[in-house]
């Protein structure tokens, strides 16, 4: 669903920013503020690999999804208010929005295929994704002779706000949730285990003492987690418990 939804996302963005973008400077901002403009969405990219680093949401690929709705913006800042202000700033929201799916999308992909399928996977995605950008950039000139420049930027801005709803309405993209990253207890002290335990979302959960052993704390079910049984790390399998340690 989100490969079929990025073929119409990209035709349209292809049509839309680099066919009738430029025709729309030349008659307002000018080519030189054009420039600005594109240079202010990759700006914005940088900023969107700073704010990926630092967010930690359980649904990565329904974020990364949503944030696609801003591809929108330089689309109807064309259509509607071609000024350097409004498209500067459509710019830098594309430009981060573009960041967060594209962290979202190639971590899902690397947590959820298995490595002797990522060839083909990636292969299907970047066929489909770009398969009809040349129709989108052959197809505008002449809709826009047609029915006018404004109204096929509007109606470009409107296919791009549905193909997001259309991949929104995939239950997979809504419900696939993040593997969380690996903890290793096998050099950690008994006291830094049991506050990772009680951190809230870490994971993990306290497990009794049984008698004479004192506190303990116990890696909780999540599949790919790395945890540390008698010393040695082993893989936690699906609702499997591990990482034992006494203090």
């Amino acid at each position: 669903m989100v490969v079929l939804g990025f073929m119409i996302l990209n035709a349209a963005l292809a049509g839309g920013v680099n066919v009738l973008g430029p025709a729309v400077a030349d008659e307002t901002i000018g080519r030189s503020a054009w420039g600005v403009v594109l240079a202010a969405e990759t700006a914005g990219m940088v900023v969107g690999g700073l704010i990926a680093l630092r967010i930690r949401v359980r649904r990565l690929l329904l974020l990364g999804v949503a944030c696609m709705f801003a591809e929108s913006f330089l689309l109807v800042g064309l259509a509607l208010a071609p000024t350097i202000v409004v498209l500067v700033s459509a710019g830098v929201a594309v430009g981060i929005a573009v960041e967060q799916f594209a962290v979202a999308w190639d971590t899902s992909i690397a947590q959820h295929i298995p490595a002797d399928r990522l060839p083909r996977v990636y292969s299907y995605d970047m066929l489909g994704s770009w398969i009809a950008i040349p129709f989108g950039q052959i197809a505008v000139g002449p809709v826009a002779a047609a029915i006018g420049t404004r109204d096929t930027l509007l109606i470009l801005a409107t296919l791009v706000v549905l193909a997001v709803l259309g991949m929104l309405a995939s239950r997979d993209v809504r419900r696939l949730q993040a593997v969380a990253p690996a903890i290793s207890t096998e050099r950690l002290d008994p006291e830094t285990i049991v506050a990772i335990a009680s951190s809230p979302g870490s994971g993990w959960i306290r497990a009794p003492a049984s008698r004479g052993s004192g506190t303990r704390a116990r890696a909780c079910s999540n599949p790919g987690v790395s945890c540390s049984d008698s010393g040695k790390i082993r893989r936690c399998t699906d609702r499997d418990s591990c990482a034992t340690r006494r203090p």
